[in-house]
């Protein structure tokens, strides 16, 4: 599943869900290039839904630029 991202030069999010003996967990993959940079961000939820790391990439990218 496709989620949004912005940030850098180019950005692309996924989301995956699994669900396992009636328990769900989720990961959130962010990806950003600025420049020559390719920085990599995940969150995990071993319950529930994982937050996706939208300010940590917001600040991270900022320090790239």
């Amino acid at each position: 599943m496709a989620a949004p991202a912005t940030g850098g030069d180019e950005s692309v999010a996924y989301s995956a869900e699994q669900e396992q003996d009636g328990v769900k967990s989720s990961i959130e993959v962010v990806l950003v290039r600025q420049g020559t940079t390719t920085a990599t961000f995940t969150a995990r939820s071993a319950s529930g839904a994982a937050e996706p790391p939208a300010t940590v990439v917001a600040a991270q990218v900022k320090r790239l630029r």
